[in-house]
Parts: C-alpha cells; sequence; structure tokens
C-alpha cells in the first residue's frame, strides 16, 4: 500500500519528466520504490531497503548526501573521456586510412594504427582511476564511495544532460 509521501513523490517525478527533466530520485526506503521506478536515474543510499538497493541504478555506500553530488561528477567525467577515446580512435583511424590509401604509410603501419589505440583508450580510461573530484565530504574523510548498479544507463543520460537542468 502506498503512503501518501511515496505517492506524493511518484507524482512530483512524473510531473518533473512531464516537463522534459533527467529526473533523479534519491532514497532508501521501501515506500521510495515506485518513484525510483519512475524516475530516469535511482539512487539508493547504504543502509536502504534490499528493495530500494534492487531497483536502484547506482547506490552511495556511506550514505553522505555529497556523494550524490560526486557521483553526477563522476558520470560528467567518464562521458568525457568516452568522447575523448572515441575521437581519439577515429582520428587516428582515418589519418592512417588516408596515409594508406596515398601511398605514405603500409600495411603494417595500418595494422599498428588499429591495435595501438587500445592501448591508448585503455591508458587514458585508466585516469578515472585517479579521479578525486570533491568526493571527501564525510566526517572519516575516506573518500566516496559510489557504486553503479546493474543499469549504468541513466547515469550515462545524467552526465549527457546537456543543459545541466537535473532534479534529485
Amino acid at each position: 500500500m502506498d503512503t501518501p509521501a511515496a505517492s506524493s513523490s511518484q507524482r512530483i517525478v512524473g510531473e518533473l519528466k512531464g516537463q522534459g527533466l533527467t529526473v533523479a530520485k534519491v532514497g532508501d526506503s521501501i515506500n521510495g520504490a515506485p518513484a525510483h521506478a519512475a524516475a530516469d536515474i535511482g539512487i539508493a543510499m547504504s543502509g536502504g531497503t534490499d528493495v530500494a538497493l534492487e531497483i536502484a541504478d547506482a547506490a552511495v555506500l556511506h550514505g553522505w548526501v555529497g556523494d550524490v553530488a560526486a557521483m553526477i561528477k563522476l558520470s560528467q567525467a567518464t562521458m568525457a573521456n568516452i568522447k575523448q577515446n572515441i575521437t581519439m580512435t577515429l582520428g587516428l583511424k582515418a589519418v592512417f586510412l588516408v596515409t594508406t590509401i596515398a601511398g605514405i604509410t603500409g600495411l603494417p603501419s595500418a595494422i599498428l594504427a588499429d591495435t595501438g589505440p587500445t592501448v591508448l583508450v585503455t591508458a587514458n580510461a585508466m585516469r578515472l582511476l585517479r579521479w578525486k573530484g570533491g568526493c571527501k565530504a564525510g566526517p572519516s574523510e575516506s573518500g566516496c564511495s559510489i557504486v553503479a548498479g546493474d543499469s549504468s544507463a541513466g547515469l550515462a543520460r545524467l552526465a549527457a544532460s546537456p543543459d545541466g537542468n537535473v532534479s534529485a
């Protein structure tokens, strides 16, 4: 049975989505599960019910609200990294395609150009392991504890929101 707070959360999520906004719902209770499911991105706080953690796209493990903002920043950094990797890979392939067709480089160079970007993309993506981005929000100063769930597509939509209009 829905509680008044749960049905109002679901109504608010529906209204915000109706305005074309990307909506992130943060919560930890079973009553908020329908609103979590209705939102574009469901973020569960630690200590929440199993239902909230199961439905959520991501979870904040320490339960610090500041980690939600850090999660958004990390998602944006990840999307920027993906765009860099795609641009770098396609650029290198285009250069070697043109130079191979023009006869400037040979087939061995073209093969190297095909495998080389894999190393560059991996190295570029490894930079995200050092990402700190303002995570030290809690009393222990131990850093972020953010876990992406089975459906990270919601976080990607959040990071890709062009105008930054996010309602949490």
